[in-house]
């Protein structure tokens, strides 16, 4: 029986979801990073194979004057490539218009030709100058030179421009000028869908899930305790979104059980805030991690309310990361305690819980905060100040 929407696991983070992604976004991302490397790595020698193939852009839409080979795009793995900008555009990303060239001094770009201006070729957005240029194959640096103070043009005309084609320099003049300038000497390319600039396929993966299975997405974005293992995550994840096979939910689904009253107490129906909250063993529980802590007293009646790891006034980052990865955890081995007693008839003490909590709790995250150097005995009988201590013997260590 499934329980979530597959689509709502694929998700980032971000869209509330497990960050899984999807086999569609992956391969398209990946087959992406191609167009990356056709426009970066320009000396490579399968780029100029590509190139005398498929033309000065491979093919690949950023020049509209390219010029296909004899054997058209054939049947290669290169027209896989060729066709994902199509496909990204179904998925409401133009990845053709997220690549951006910015000019530097040593520009091997061609001034009619390429699209290095705008988004066609000045030849095929200004045809008129187009048929004017006495050099027709002239590069941008026979045309523009860049100082200071702006672009200095060098124009060779077989006649001087004069009528609409004053109108159509005015504007070619002005889209030069809003071009993009590299930091660099060199020409470069940049990935606008990032922050650095620097194609990232992850981050155009979770882009394309989001895109493709937004509507699935959740209000708010999945929370993740970095000192725990993602089992227990996963476990956090479905509990707030009521997504656990308690005895009440497998009854509405049509599952017919010999009863739906809690395994532990047999008091109530077996709901999720009861198993996790309510039942008494489980608040006997809660009450002693409370206890442990010394915090607030526990009145929560709520799964949500306990998982969200609102912190009860707990000091500092990172102590409240500690006390949302115990609360976790009590909520996991609770969980995997009523299981036990489901499938084999028996369940710990409220003791053994409470040690098994303090001992996986310090287990899991002293593995994953190594250079706080967390002592079982500072965990066990302060923890809140285990912290600050193992702060201050980590820096005595370091002088």
């Amino acid at each position: 029986m499934a329980w979530v929407k597959w689509d709502s696991i694929l998700l980032s983070y971000g869209a509330g979801g497990l960050n899984i992604g999807s086999l569609k976004a992956k391969n398209l991302a990946l087959l992406g990073k191609w167009w990356w490397r056709f426009r970066t790595e320009t000396d490579a020698y399968w780029v100029k194979i590509i190139k005398s193939i498929y033309g000065r852009d491979g093919g690949l839409g950023y020049t509209s004057g390219s010029r296909v080979g004899n054997g058209g795009f054939g049947y290669s793995p290169w027209k896989d490539v060729i066709k994902i900008g199509k496909d990204m555009d179904k998925c409401d990303i133009s990845f053709n218009n997220s690549l951006v060239r910015f000019i530097g001094e040593n520009r091997d770009i061609l001034f009619r030709d390429d699209t290095w201006v705008g988004e066609q070729c000045s030849k095929s957005k200004f045809p008129r100058l187009y048929k004017l240029d006495e050099n027709q194959n002239a590069q941008v640096i026979d045309r523009v030179v860049w100082s200071r103070s702006g672009a200095i043009f060098d124009w060779q005309w077989c006649r001087e421009p004069r009528g609409r084609n004053i109108d159509d320099l005015q504007e070619l003049i002005r889209l030069i000028n809003g071009v993009p300038r590299a930091d660099s000497g060199r020409d470069e390319w940049k990935w606008v869908l990032s922050g650095d600039g620097k194609y990232n396929t992850k981050n155009l993966a979770d882009k394309l899930d989001d895109n493709l299975y937004g509507s699935n997405s959740y209000d708010s974005e999945t929370d993740r305790n970095r000192l725990l293992p993602q089992s227990i995550g996963i476990f956090v994840w479905r509990a707030k979104r009521r997504r656990l096979q308690v005895r009440i939910e497998l009854d509405n689904r049509g599952i017919d059980l010999h009863s739906v009253r809690c395994p532990l107490c047999d008091e109530d129906i077996e709901s999720l805030d009861h198993a996790l909250v309510l039942c008494k063993h489980s608040h006997e529980v809660w009450e002693n991690i409370y206890r442990w802590w010394g915090v607030a007293p526990f009145t929560s009646t709520c799964v949500a309310d306990l998982l969200n790891g609102t912190g009860h006034n707990i000091r500092g980052h990172l102590g409240k990361s500690l006390w949302q990865a115990v609360e976790w955890v009590t909520g996991y081995l609770l969980w995997k305690n009523r299981n036990h007693k489901v499938y084999h008839n028996t369940s710990r003490s409220t003791a053994t819980l409470v040690n098994d909590i303090q001992v996986k709790s310090f287990e899991w995250i002293s593995k994953r905060a190594k250079k706080y150097n967390l002592q079982w005995h500072q965990c066990v009988f302060f923890p809140e100040d285990a912290v600050e201590i193992s702060k201050i013997e980590n820096g005595l260590q370091h002088r």
